[in-house]
């Protein structure tokens, strides 16, 4: 389960998962072919009648300008396993986002629920970066961070209420921002239908409980995936795990039964679907037990929860 997703160190990032009651050995990554599962589980698979194409349900790399909204967090104050600075802003990658307006950006909760001894101060040590598709070229628009909200029910096991809104020191300009869902609206929400989501996370897919391969992606990838229904992603997690179901009042879910998930580097990233040329965001990119691992379907925050979208809103509005 991948939790935090940080390029800190090793050591960091197995004290962040340990705050989640999670190991390190649990972590794993995402899926970069649409080579069918070996066994595939009706629980996570889409209904008959929503058929996917396999053809369509793929990840591939974005064109550069592709998905200008989406967001990386920098972790300025990164370190490699031997305790030296890293030295790209690939391997500062911390998490990923989406642009709500000029000055705001929705991203996970969890990525700001770092324990470590020396934890990185968001305000001090975090950069924001909006309209960049290859982290190490020098695109897009850099911000601070002044200010940083999370969901005050935000928890985990399971994680809930998984989402945070940061303000900007300054203005993000041309760039048009994701359209949040409305609350309460599940009319886009279909049992089969295919929805995006994109970030940085590792292009390989991996079995939850085989040993985490931390490798980020340089250029952004998105993936098309199905969207699943809530009952069939309840039932795949009633299978022996040590990880806890998602609550699916605040959560949602998407199909892994091609081997498409979202992996270390993806947390806090969009899932959306275009709508009459509109970026309706749909989810925030949450947890899931290993990347791709066909017996577990990838989870997100449910954006259309009352809570949650009032939250989002109320806070963007608030801040600054």
């Amino acid at each position: 389960m991948h939790f935090g997703d940080t390029t800190l160190s090793t050591r960091t990032l197995a004290l962040l998962l340990a705050g989640a009651g999670l190991t390190l050995s649990a972590a794993a990554c995402t899926s970069g072919t649409t080579t069918p599962a070996a066994t595939t589980t009706p629980s996570n698979t889409p209904s008959a009648a929503a058929t996917i194409p396999a053809a369509v349900t793929q990840v591939r790399l974005a064109a550069d300008g592709e998905y200008p909204f989406q967001v990386a967090l920098l972790n300025l104050k990164a370190d490699d396993d031997a305790g030296e600075p890293v030295g790209d802003d690939l391997a500062r990658l911390t998490c990923g986002g989406s642009l709500l307006d000029e000055r705001h950006v929705l991203t996970a909760g969890h990525c700001f629920d770092v324990e470590a001894e020396n934890p990185p101060d968001p305000l001090k040590d975090f950069q924001v970066v909006v309209g960049r598709t290859t982290l190490t070229s020098r695109q897009g628009q850099v911000r601070r961070i002044t200010e940083v909200q999370v969901h005050p029910r935000y928890s985990t096991r399971p994680l809930r209420y998984d989402v945070a809104v940061l303000t900007l020191d300054q203005p993000v300009t041309g760039i048009t921002p994701v359209v949040l869902v409305p609350p309460g609206d599940t009319s886009l929400q279909h049992d089969g239908s295919l929805a995006t989501f994109t970030g940085w996370g590792s292009l390989k897919p991996q079995r939850d409980g085989d040993a985490v391969e931390l490798s980020f992606t340089d250029q952004m990838k998105q993936a098309g995936v199905p969207l699943l229904a809530d009952d069939a992603c309840q039932s795949a997690y009633q299978r022996p795990t040590d990880h806890a179901a998602p609550d699916l009042q605040v959560s949602l879910c998407t199909s892994t039964a091609d081997q498409i998930g979202h992996c270390n580097g993806d947390s806090g990233g969009p899932l959306f679907v275009t709508d009459e040329g509109r970026v309706v965001q749909l989810g925030v990119v949450s947890f899931s037990p290993g990347c791709g691992d066909p017996r577990y379907p990838s989870v997100y925050a449910r954006l259309s929860n009352s809570d949650i979208n009032d939250f989002i809103r109320e806070a963007a509005g608030s801040a600054g």
